[in-house]
């Protein structure tokens, strides 16, 4: 609650004047549910009776939304007050463009988040499809959000570790193009087996039981694969090479450690 709170203790210092809050709960058992109504009860509040997930929840917020423009948060972020007017004034004069703030019509175009994702990395799904549009993708610096990070899920738990390395799999084995699909995949799953091998080296013993978490899943749901492959293809406006030109094919992990690089704008510069 105390995470909750600051959020949205936050979001009422927001300058933006036409501003419509909406709170999922995936069947929370703190009490947030009773927090909310009693300490904001103009904020819209929707309690599911199981846990959907950050792309469930946020489906089902986004569909109870009544405006034009989505922003999705986390609980665990605080925000300045004139974020949401930068992001407005700049979709506004950018038709072509979408973000974490998304036109409501787009984010219904692409189905939403896909919710078998659960958790992690259904953002970077989402705006690959963006991409697969041929809209564009923007960061704005000037929108600031501070995300305390790893609040809702340990950042080492065995849970995020199978979340992040199978939903990064789906992405691979789902979005690209089926000959894309063939060459990138036996490299990316031999570079799974190393990390596995290196998990059990150093005892990281959620790592290695997340990874094989993924394996099994992925072998186990060909079908999920092959109904998102056919939902990319029905969206699909422009081939792979103009996404993966968008993409940074460097590694983030070489730039951090070694070039000592801190931010991203640095990168996206590059």
């Amino acid at each position: 609650i105390e995470v909750l709170s600051e959020c949205l203790e936050s979001l009422e210092k927001t300058t933006y004047p036409n501003l419509e809050i909406i709170v999922v709960d995936n069947a929370s058992s703190d009490g947030s549910q009773d927090w909310v109504s009693l300490h904001y009860p103009s904020i819209k509040l929707i309690e599911n009776n199981t846990n959907l997930g950050y792309a469930g929840g946020c489906n089902k917020g986004a569909k109870a939304c009544t405006g034009d423009y989505l922003v999705f948060l986390n609980n665990d972020t605080i925000q300045d007050s004139k974020w949401i007017d930068t992001l407005v004034d700049f979709l506004s004069l950018n038709s072509n463009v979408a973000a974490i703030m998304i036109r409501k019509k787009d984010f219904d175009t692409l189905g939403g988040f896909d919710k078998t994702f659960f958790a992690h990395q259904e953002e970077i799904d989402l705006c690959w499809k963006i991409h697969l549009l041929g809209k564009h993708v923007w960061s704005i610096p000037s929108a600031i959000i501070y995300h305390k990070n790893a609040v809702t899920l340990p950042m080492y738990s065995r849970l995020k570790q199978y979340l992040n390395h199978r939903n990064s799999l789906l992405m691979l084995l789902s979005n690209y193009s089926l000959p894309m699909t063939l060459y990138l995949a036996p490299i990316r799953i031999s570079l799974e087996f190393v990390a596995l091998f290196y998990s059990l080296f150093c005892l990281d013993l959620n790592h290695f039981f997340g990874i094989l978490q993924s394996f099994v899943w992925l072998l186990t749901h060909p079908h999920v694969i092959y109904k998102r492959r056919k939902h990319i293809r029905q969206l699909r406006k422009v081939k792979d090479s103009e996404v993966i030109n968008k993409m940074y094919w460097g590694s983030i992990v070489f730039d951090y450690y070694i070039r000592r690089i801190k931010k991203s704008s640095d990168i996206i510069n590059e």
